[in-house]
């Protein structure tokens, strides 16, 4: 019979040794992932938020409002023709919002 080696150990735990190491690789991958996209990540978070003060800057009452969202037209060509002539014939006020959409507004 020959002596029991120490480095044999046991099975199980190297088992358990190699699943710590996928979790360390994991782990690092991971971290060097949002060390690469996390500036980009934030300047979109950023893009979004400030999307979201420019549309509630003019809102409030049951019908939001559209603050700097929507910008009433001084010009007429700035709204379609036809369009502007059926908004004013129903008492409202022709303006183009940012999506560049014609809207007629009444008081």
């Amino acid at each position: 019979m020959y002596p029991s080696n120490s480095l044999e150990g046991n099975p199980k735990g190297q088992g358990l040794v190699e699943y710590a190491l996928i979790l360390v690789l994991v782990a690092l991958v991971v971290i060097a992932a949002l060390m690469i996209l996390g500036p980009v990540i934030g300047n979109v978070f950023s893009q979004i938020n400030s999307s979201l003060s420019v549309i509630g800057a003019g809102g409030g009452g049951s019908g939001g409002g559209g603050g700097a969202i929507a910008t009433p037209t001084t010009a007429a060509s700035a709204c379609d023709p036809a369009f502007l002539q059926a908004c004013v014939a129903t008492g409202g006020t022709c303006i183009v919002n940012a999506s560049g959409v014609d809207v007629c507004i009444h008081p």
